[in-house]
């Protein structure tokens, strides 16, 4: 369904129950999509109504009936179903809005993407087609006007109406393999800025565009494969694009006349308001064409930023999980070395005991992990010499890395920092963030909603451990704010269950550019937010 499809004259529904229909966000031959408000508090969504004439649209029972289907799947990448509304066009499906528009919208504005967006876009896609694919369900038309970006730049897969419950009709043997061919070729449309052209007359996309990463091009190719078993499955194909080159924030800045909302960010909106210090809003505006006639609270929305970043623990540096960081791609079994099978399907359900051929967590008092979940005492000392020259954390006190968070350094508190925020993820203990970040700031907000999933499935992280190999220097800025640049590594860990059982494993991420905006308390230094170094 793609973005300002409207052909003719198309009337808005009238909404029951305290919602008003504003504007056509896309037109399809089944159903049109309007932008609708709630009453009661001004809350956006998106309304999926028939396009059909008033005789021929379903009936509320049949639509409740879509709706209770489709409501048990649930990815960060997939677009989440609310309810369902009365209009006088017939009954509509209430569905989370997407603000940043289609990625049709994006390319007919841009014409192609920079490999590190097409990153973020076909990780984020896969992850949530490896997801379906495990549930036996395919979704049947991915196309760029069914991909759909939130204000924060994650990307979406709408659309699933149109899904196949595999084995439940004459659905095609190859229908998993046809969803990774049609993701393939939005890739090529992404890098190349042309529709895919018949086997035949396609040339192999590195000598067709030389000057994307060669992994890139390679994993886009295999996905096109005419042969659908020599295709990659969606999580393969995920992981070999993720490993291709690093991924960056989508830039959704396409002027006035393209933006489906009026709210959708800039990639430079966060530096554009003030909130990071002064001397990266300088970097980040130098040479480049800002956005005109923008105000401080224009990209204000619901408080997320693209640019925003997790350092670590369940995201490990890319944060579709939570769609807050400039990293919008990945939920984290899509990062490389998950285990076969794992990528892009739910954990299975635990019937109370251990998982089959999972080792038990030691006890307390034997756990590797004990000493960096708590501190180790006042006794132990910092590790060896990492190969970047940087001392590892892992094994250093508590109070230690507290007397490092209070000193006059900030770079030295980033690292301690960045060691504490790890412990508190392994443990899953809120009350930890307390002396990492400043209270109600976005670190802290989206730190705590982090944990909170650990909570709620009741897992831990087991061996998650993140080093800042090189940091700084230090760019003071406004209210007392100081803007560290850093280099953040993390380990390989385990997500565990609270038997010991294993629920999957996450391979290492060698390195990943931030920006830590801290702030100097009485405590010590606290994180108030973590951004995207600017381009």
């Amino acid at each position: 369904m793609e973005a300002n499809g409207q052909v003719g004259v198309v009337h808005p529904p009238a909404v029951d129950e305290g919602y008003r229909a504003e504007r056509l966000l896309g037109s399809g031959r089944a159903s049109r999509v309007w932008a609708v408000v709630r009453n009661s508090d001004g809350a956006r969504f998106a309304l999926k109504v028939p396009a059909a004439s008033p005789g021929g649209h379903g009936t509320t029972f049949e639509t409740r009936r879509e709706l209770n289907i489709l409501s048990r799947f649930e990815h960060e990448n997939l677009m989440h179903l609310s309810t369902v509304l009365e209009t006088d066009q017939g009954p509509g499906l209430l569905m989370e809005l997407a603000p940043g528009g289609s990625l049709g919208r994006v390319l007919r504005a841009r014409g192609t993407l920079q490999p590190g967006e097409a990153v973020t876009v076909l990780v984020g896609i896969a992850s949530v087609l490896a997801y379906l694919h495990g549930l036996n369900v395919c979704h049947g038309d991915v196309s760029p006007g069914n991909i759909l970006f939130t204000a924060s730049g994650k990307p979406l897969l709408g659309d699933l109406g149109t899904a196949a419950l595999l084995g439940s009709g004459p659905a095609p043997a190859a229908a998993e393999e046809d969803d990774v061919l049609a993701l393939a070729a939005v890739g090529w449309l992404i890098v190349t800025g042309r529709a895919l052209p018949p086997a035949e007359r396609r040339l192999p996309l590195a000598v067709l565009v030389p000057e994307i990463p060669a992994a890139l091009a390679e994993a886009i190719d295999a996905g096109l494969e005419e042969e659908p078993k020599r295709r990659p499955d969606a999580a393969e194909f995920a992981r070999r694009v993720f490993e291709s080159t690093p991924a960056q924030p989508l830039d959704l800045a396409l002027g006035d006349a393209s933006a489906p909302l009026d709210q959708a960010p800039t990639r430079r909106s966060r530096l554009d308001q003030g909130r990071a210090p002064a001397g990266l809003r300088r970097r980040a505006g130098r040479g480049k064409n800002r956005r005109p006639g923008g105000s401080p609270g224009e990209h204000e929305g619901s408080g997320r930023s693209r640019n925003r970043m997790l350092l670590g623990a369940a995201a490990v540096l890319v944060a579709a999980t939570m769609g807050l960081g400039a990293v919008a791609v990945a939920a984290p079994e899509m990062l490389p070395g998950a285990e076969p099978g794992e990528p892009g399907t739910p954990p299975p359900a635990s019937d109370g005991g251990q998982s089959p051929g999972a080792q038990p967590l030691p006890p307390p008092d034997q756990a590797k992990d004990a000493d960096t979940v708590r501190g180790a005492g006042d006794g132990a000392v910092p590790g060896s010499p990492e190969p970047s020259g940087q001392v590892s954390l892992a094994r250093t006190s508590g109070s230690e890395l507290e007397l490092m968070v209070s000193s006059s350094d900030p770079v030295q508190a980033a690292r301690a920092l960045a060691e504490l925020r790890a412990r508190a993820f392994t443990a899953a203990d809120a009350d930890l963030l307390t002396g990492i970040n400043t209270p109600r700031s976005p670190a802290m907000q989206a730190d705590q909603a982090e944990i909170s999933k650990l909570e709620a499935a009741e897992t831990v992280l087991s061996g998650l451990a993140v080093e800042v190999v090189s940091a700084g220097p230090a760019v003071p800025g406004q209210d007392g704010r100081v803007s560290v640049r850093a280099a953040v590594s993390t380990s390989a860990y385990a997500e565990r269950d609270a038997r010991g059982g294993m629920v999957r494993n996450v391979a290492a991420v060698s390195s990943q550019d931030v920006v830590l905006v801290m702030v100097r308390t009485a405590d010590g230094w606290r994180i108030e937010d973590i951004l995207a170094p600017p381009a």
